[in-house]
């Protein structure tokens, strides 16, 4: 017989009981201790988010024997050896500082091909203005504008829209995108969907400029780029000039009235964010994140799954009043955190306070809910988008509209990987703001081609880190040294 948990009716009151909180486990200590010790800890400031991981680094221990940080260089290329060896597939130019990494890189394209690679990408934050001038010399694929880019000095911009409308000053590089809801999408960060708005429902998807500059971009040897329009192909080579170019996490600031409007859809009949949910669950193919054709028996992770249990239903009613009362517990914990005055409140603190909302609402221990709240990891987010409704939209408001909606099922999806501790996610409160930190969808699909040896990669950093790039290339082995020898 299947054990089921009556909830009484929805209700923001909460009764006047005292209950002790719930042992909820974190990191070997409660999370209550947890936040106990933040409580009496008196050192400096906390520092603003600047995550390098989401879990936790664990607490040192002064008797083991650690090597350090900063990896010692204990190989290096021979001159006889051939260019790529032993298998590695992530190499780190460790050389010093000034010693002409990004110099070398560019002049040396024949060793490349003659090592076999099909093509070098040359990925940085401002693939317009290298770092170098011999990399002037190859093209660079510049993403969606429909302004285009000018010269100011040195250096190109791109225009504003001002200046598109009066074509001036002229564009040294043309506009190449013509729908402008494409801007707006990226303006209010909905980068995830613009890949598959630009290739089934744009109007000018047929004649688009960006998708033959792509296409273009496939056949050269040697190209320059950013990571948001890096597009994979098997035997490419990726350089990244600097570990900063690479963005492994999204920080996305959380407006707690968007929890209190998900939480009226969830407890209101027909919501959309079940309706959503349950009509992507039934789909057998989801969009992909990016526009382009899947790399050979690959599936990246941020890939809608084609075997989805479709049999049974997506849960039952008694499943969802759980998944009612997690939300409604998640921003109970908030509201009194805000109470709290607290400018900054960890993740195993504020997991500490939804345990206590949920004992005063249900008498049961969290660990009891969390562990029965199922997760869509079998879901891309984009599978959650109405695409038939955004491709009869008639505007860009009613565009974003519709992705608004989307985005709140992500945010529901997010905050239930939340609560069950799950590493990909984290909530906290920093300088008195909501943040969710969660994984870049498209590292991880880059992570996922080096795994599968479809792919290779050099990163330059003359202060790189071994728990860092260990983190940073989960799952593939990295090799330290300096390319000194080669170039």
């Amino acid at each position: 017989m299947k054990e089921e948990t009556r909830i009484a009716k929805y209700s923001t009151e909460i009764p006047p009981v005292e209950v002790p909180p719930p042992t909820l486990i974190i990191n070997g200590k409660s999370a209550l201790e947890v936040a106990s010790d933040c409580e009496q800890a008196k050192g400096p400031r906390p520092r603003p988010l600047n995550y390098h991981r989401i879990r936790k680094d664990p607490e040192p221990d002064p008797e083991a024997e650690t090597e350090p940080s900063n990896p010692k260089l204990h190989y290096r290329y021979n001159r006889n050896q051939p260019f790529f060896f032993s298998g590695y597939r992530v190499l780190v130019d460790c050389s010093s500082t000034g010693s002409g990494k990004t110099t070398r890189i560019a002049r040396c394209l024949r060793k490349f091909k003659e090592a076999g690679v099909k093509r070098v990408v040359y990925v940085s934050r401002s693939p317009l203005n290298p770092p170098v001038t011999e990399l002037l010399d190859y093209p660079v694929l510049v993403g969606r504008t429909p302004y285009g880019y000018t010269k100011d000095g040195l250096n190109y911009r791109e225009r504003t829209a001002e200046e598109a409308g009066e074509d001036s000053p002229v564009a040294d590089i043309p506009p190449n995108c013509e729908n402008p809801i494409i801007r707006e999408m990226e303006e209010n960060d909905y980068y995830g969907y613009v890949g598959s708005y630009c290739k089934n429902i744009c109007p000018h998807r047929e004649d688009c400029t960006f998708r033959e500059e792509r296409k273009e971009a496939r056949k050269v040897p040697f190209l320059r780029t950013s990571l948001q329009n890096y597009y994979p192909m098997p035997g490419d080579v990726v350089i990244f000039d600097e570990r900063t170019t690479i963005q492994e996490l999204e920080v996305v600031h959380v407006d707690e009235q968007d929890l209190k409007l998900l939480l009226a859809d969830l407890v209101r009949p027909g919501g959309k964010v079940r309706t959503l949910i349950e009509k992507a669950w039934t789909e057998s193919v989801a969009f992909s994140l990016i526009d382009e054709e899947p790399v050979p028996e690959v599936v990246p992770a941020f890939q809608g799954s084609s075997e989805l249990d479709c049999v049974g239903q997506f849960y039952s009613d008694n499943d969802w009043d759980l998944v009612i009362v997690a939300i409604k517990s998640l921003i109970e914990g908030l509201e009194v955190i805000r109470k709290s005055r607290k400018l900054h409140f960890g993740p195993s603190a504020l997991l500490a306070e939804v345990a206590r909302s949920i004992s005063s609402l249900l008498g049961i221990e969290a660990n009891a809910l969390f562990s029965r709240l199922k997760v869509l990891d079998g879901l891309s987010f984009t599978s959650f988008a109405d695409w038939k409704a955004l491709g009869g939209a008639e505007n860009s408001e009613e565009v974003l509209r519709i992705l608004k909606e989307s985005e709140m099922v992500r945010l529901f999806q997010d905050c239930l990987r939340f609560l069950r501790m799950d590493d990909n996610v984290s909530l906290s409160i920093v300088r008195g703001k909501l943040c969710l930190v969660r994984h870049n969808a498209r590292w991880s699909s880059i992570v996922e081609l080096l795994r599968t040896h479809t792919i290779k990669a050099i990163v330059l950093d003359a202060s790189a880190r071994r728990d860092d790039y260990e983190n940073l290339f989960a799952g593939v082995e990295v090799f330290f040294t300096s390319l000194v020898e080669v170039c």
